[in-house]
């Protein structure tokens, strides 16, 4: 939304954009999100409990 109303925007100038959004949001708000994503996370860890992140080396990939 934020790229198509203004197309020159850079990815960082839209991350700060986001950021400050996020900042002003109320903590009820933050505290809803939190626990979505805990139970997102919970889900995954269930499905999938042996997984272990393991970043590749580019030369790698």
């Amino acid at each position: 939304i934020l790229k198509q109303a203004n197309p020159q925007i850079t990815n960082s100038e839209i991350s700060m954009v986001l950021g400050r959004a996020w900042n002003m949001e109320t903590p009820e708000v933050r505290k809803k999100y939190k626990l979505m994503a805990d139970e997102v996370k919970a889900e995954l860890i269930k499905k999938h409990p042996n997984y272990k992140y393991r970043p590749r080396r580019p030369s790698e990939k």
